[in-house]
């Protein structure tokens, strides 16, 4: 696995690549400190199979390294690196182009679940970011239940939830990516949205994590 890290902090660079490497000495980490030298080791090295690119650079707003970086490489996987927590900015990155967002602080074994779904081509959002239903709510069975779904458009949209790509879903359930994209429609119709992430946030919000344990 190759990973380009980009972060202006050099310790942080340091201590995320001693991780990467703790984990899998196979994996080689090219070190940036900064977006403009991310573009030139792209365009030197690339393409990576990750991107792990700090949301907040010098100099720059929020999520404007995201918007950089991804204009200059649209098909290149990036993940968010980042201490920010906030759910609408995890929202706001995902539906910008990042295939993941990870903390800072993120425990390494959980690190390395989260890169290994976007190298499946999946999403990965922190659970953190996913609100629980409220007990005094009805159960995540009769919220998913309520949207009248098939049986194959709740298989779908369950292993959307999980961040799966369409190409994994369609593997799984035997199916064609056509036929994964035309259920996905329709659920993004019963849902109100439009894009995987609002179907995801939306989707936990109905508790289905909660069905997952249960």
């Amino acid at each position: 696995m190759r990973i380009l890290l980009v972060d202006d902090h050099g310790l942080v660079r340091e201590g995320v690549a001693l991780l990467l490497r703790s984990l899998d000495p196979k994996i080689g980490v090219h070190q940036t400190a900064d977006i403009h030298d991310a573009i030139a080791a792209m365009r030197t090295h690339g393409p990576f199979d990750i991107v792990l690119l700090d949301l907040e650079m010098p100099g720059m707003r929020e999520l404007d390294s995201l918007h950089l970086f991804r204009g200059q490489f649209p098909e290149q996987a990036v993940v968010v690196l980042s201490a920010n927590e906030d759910p609408n900015t995890v929202r706001r990155a995902i539906d910008d182009g990042a295939m993941g967002y990870v903390k800072k602080s993120l425990d390494p074994a959980t690190m390395m679940q989260a890169l290994r779904v976007v190298l499946d081509d999946g999403i990965y959002v922190p659970p953190v970011c996913l609100e629980p239903p409220r007990t005094d709510e009805p159960s995540p069975a009769d919220r998913l239940a309520s949207l009248r779904l098939s049986p194959r458009q709740e298989e779908v949209l369950l292993r959307l939830a999980h961040g799966k790509s369409n190409k994994a879903i369609a593997r799984e359930l035997n199916i064609s990516d056509t036929t994964v994209k035309s259920h996905l429609k329709v659920v993004f119709e019963i849902l109100d949205v439009h894009s995987r992430t609002q179907a995801m946030y939306e989707l936990s919000r109905l508790g289905w994590r909660a069905m997952e344990a249960g």
